[in-house]
């Protein structure tokens, strides 16, 4: 097994030209299902562009469906299974210029269910996708990432098999599977022991990612590159490693505050891959974790009671409990934007007066964006002045009191463009 201290090595930082800001070319979007065909637009350009839709089913037991640009719509891949590809007109049917198009497959969109989406687009220094033919030579695979890859998960499409991962923080000598949950394995043969560069990834003789004949697809991911925000210099996506500790939390610095985290428990034996993104609940309170080798549903645990951890303004922290004490794990991060200077004011702030003014009821403050921080009070009666964030919860500050926050989980920052909060458990 590779030491902790290779485990802890992360790519190095590079920069280049400006290749634009995160929230053109990543983006987690929710939704309820409704068994009806329609349009997720979400602002990635993935017709013109490229790149990856990854999509589940949170509430039901419902494989993940990935499909890519470089397959094209109507073909889906499972993470969580061995499965070749499948061809199906019902679950992505369309990549467009603002989003996707899904049919009413039960895997994407469910009546009543929620949904969760990752899109990937294809962009220097963050994301590449391509197919190619394997041969059973040891070779190199020609890539557009522009960057050294942090990560590289592989599956052959035409065939069952599992989805082998490289990460940096491994180094080319192991391998990762995204299907299971064992502990990285040493395989000199799979990346043929030779690191990636730049412009190209080797393959070794092994079938899982070179058989003779067979067809793979690739997703490759940057770390650490550069090449974002105004002037081309700040990264968005990092891949690197960490050890929980017996207590406490540890803390990863990225240098930005994450929207999305992809960790893998591997030393010594292994553990379940767990995806966290502030779309969904991932603050101080709350981690609501999808298992990308897994059909399982969604799964909240509360960090008092040891869960996955919380995203900080410069990274994130992990706690031990959901995730054993004592392991290494590596990770994928990828920045939380948007990072453009706002040019609209009701893109950044909104007035909602609420869906169930005056009921005891779930109430909706729809804004129109993802809210960072919310105040709401009652207008009809007297009531306290209620604050919360999405980075602290579920709790919240009183205006016209210097008490301490108090905990609630009725606060809410589950959606694309709204904030719920429990009425009934907040009125006073």
């Amino acid at each position: 097994m590779p030491s902790t201290k290779k485990l802890l090595q992360a790519a190095a930082g590079s920069s280049g030209g400006t290749e634009g800001y995160v929230e053109d070319v990543f983006s987690t979007s929710l939704w309820e299902g409704n068994a009806t065909a329609r349009s997720i637009n979400n602002g990635i350009d993935l017709s013109g562009e490229g790149g990856l839709v990854w999509i589940k089913n949170r509430d039901t037991a419902l494989s993940h469906a990935l499909s890519d640009t470089a397959r094209g719509a109507n073909k889906q891949l499972n993470s969580n299974t061995t499965g070749s590809q499948g061809s199906q007109t019902t679950i992505l049917t369309a990549f467009n210029n603002n989003g996707f198009s899904i049919g009413a497959d039960s895997d994407v969109n469910q009546n009543a269910k929620n949904i969760a989406s990752w899109s990937f687009r294809k962009a220097n220094k963050f994301f590449d996708v391509l197919t190619y033919t394997g041969n059973a030579t040891a070779r190199t695979i020609a890539h557009n990432l522009g960057s050294v890859p942090g990560m590289i998960i592989i599956k052959q499409i035409d065939a069952t098999r599992n989805w082998p991962v490289y990460h940096v923080s491994l180094g080319a000598g192991y391998w990762d599977i995204l299907n299971t949950g064992q502990a990285a394995q040493q395989n000199t043969n799979l990346w043929n022991n030779t690191a990636p560069t730049d412009s190209v990834f080797s393959v070794g003789t092994d079938n899982h990612n070179n058989g003779s004949g067979g067809t793979y697809v690739a997703y490759l991911f940057a770390s650490d590159a550069g090449g974002y925000g105004d002037d081309g210099t700040e990264s968005i996506v990092k891949c690197g490693a960490f050890t929980i500790p017996a207590s406490g939390a540890v803390s990863i610095n990225l240098g930005w505050e994450p929207q999305f985290v992809l960790i893998k428990l591997d030393q010594p034996s292994g553990g379940a891959w767990t995806l966290l993104d502030t779309k969904r609940q991932y603050n101080h309170q709350i981690g609501a974790r999808i298992s990308p080798d897994a059909n399982t549903v969604e799964e909240f645990y509360t960090n008092a009671g040891g869960g996955p951890g919380y995203p900080t303004a410069t990274g994130f922290d992990v706690l031990p409990g959901l995730l054993d004490a004592n392991y290494t794990a590596v990770y994928i991060a990828i920045r939380r934007g948007p990072m453009k200077t706002p040019d609209d004011a009701t893109k950044v702030f909104a007035v909602d007066q609420g869906d169930n003014a005056g009921s005891a009821t779930v109430m909706a403050y729809t804004a129109g964006f993802p809210v960072d921080a919310a105040f709401h009070t009652r207008t009809e009666a007297n009531q306290n002045r209620f604050w919360s964030g999405r980075l602290v919860g579920a709790k919240y500050l009183l205006s016209e009191s210097n008490a301490a926050a108090v905990a609630n989980t009725a606060w809410t920052f589950d959606s694309n463009t709204q904030y719920f909060n429990d009425y009934a458990t907040t009125t006073s």
